[in-house]
């Protein structure tokens, strides 16, 4: 277990053994652990970490500001409703609160750590991935003020990136879970927390082993369900496709180089075979969460 792991598991044992609850200091306590267990102290602005009701997300991390928002109100919701759900199946409720803020935190976190590597460019299919994702989601609105001053070839100009950018937009917010920084962002956010709760689950004699189970069932259902459909089997090309970006070649003969692991976590192609293979993963795990609600 990595120390940035250990960290996140201690606080939140510390928590929930003295009988505290989820509170300010252990958000900012978290995202402490996560710049400097990372080193991602150039991209975040430690003081500027504030909390954002207005926010139409729960958390979101602004590359401009290097500032990363929560919107208290919906954190509140959104772990009610969480919690209620897990409980009627019978999960221990203690650990909760805080593994659905680490989850969070870690996800967010993980785009600063995305433009790290956009700082560091190489030739790598997942470097070429995210240089070409982040390209999509950039454009500057102008002021009334600001587009006065320009020509009329540069207004044209600029109202077509902007129909662009709108449409790009509309695609991202129907296929969230087709982007790739999305999904890297999940997928380190995944691995981060179900071994923090199987590392909690360890220190507690087993008491958490059904949501252990649960938990990586739940994530590997969500990183499955971009490839539900096999004409969907490569959910980056074809997330690309939608948003009109030029990008690296990510048919399968292009990148049969990386492993299966490398592809899947990409959202790259995979076979029909190794589809199935993640399937009986989901199984084996569903076989064991069904021992616990007997």
């Amino acid at each position: 277990m990595t120390e940035m792991k250990q960290q996140i598991l201690g606080l939140i044992r510390e928590y929930v053994k003295s009988g505290r609850e989820l509170d300010e200091d252990y958000i900012s306590r978290l995202f402490h652990i996560l710049v400097s267990c990372q080193r991602l102290e150039k991209y975040f602005k430690i003081e500027d970490f504030l909390y954002d009701n207005t926010l139409s997300s729960t958390a979101q991390y602004f590359i401009k500001e290097k500032t990363l928002k929560i919107n208290r109100n919906l954190l509140s919701l959104e772990l009610e409703d969480y919690i209620k759900a897990l409980a009627a199946d019978g999960i221990e409720t203690a650990y909760l609160p805080f593994t659905y803020l680490a989850e969070i935190l870690v996800h967010e976190s993980e785009h600063a750590a995305q433009i790290r590597e956009l700082d560091n460019p190489n030739d790598s299919v997942r470097n070429r991935i995210l240089q070409t994702t982040y390209k999509g989601s950039e454009f500057e609105f102008l002021t009334l003020e600001k587009l006065s001053t320009l020509s009329r070839e540069e207004v044209f100009l600029y109202l077509a990136k902007k129909k662009a950018f709108t449409e790009r937009d509309e695609v991202y917010g129907s296929y969230h879970s087709y982007a790739p920084e999305e999904r890297l962002a999940n997928v380190q956010a995944f691995d981060v927390v179900a071994d923090v709760i199987r590392g909690l689950n360890y220190l507690d004699g087993g008491k958490l082993s059904q949501f252990d189970y649960d938990y990586r069932y739940w994530a590997l259902d969500d990183l499955l369900e971009p490839y539900k459909e096999p004409e969907d089997l490569n959910p980056t090309g074809m997330y690309f496709d939608l948003m009109k970006l030029e990008g690296p070649d990510l048919s399968m003969e292009a990148v049969k180089s990386l492993s299966f692991k490398e592809r899947f976590e990409l959202g790259l192609p995979i076979t029909p075979q190794e589809f199935e293979r993640l399937e009986g993963v989901k199984d084996c795990l569903d076989k064991r969460i069904s021992l616990y609600k007997k």
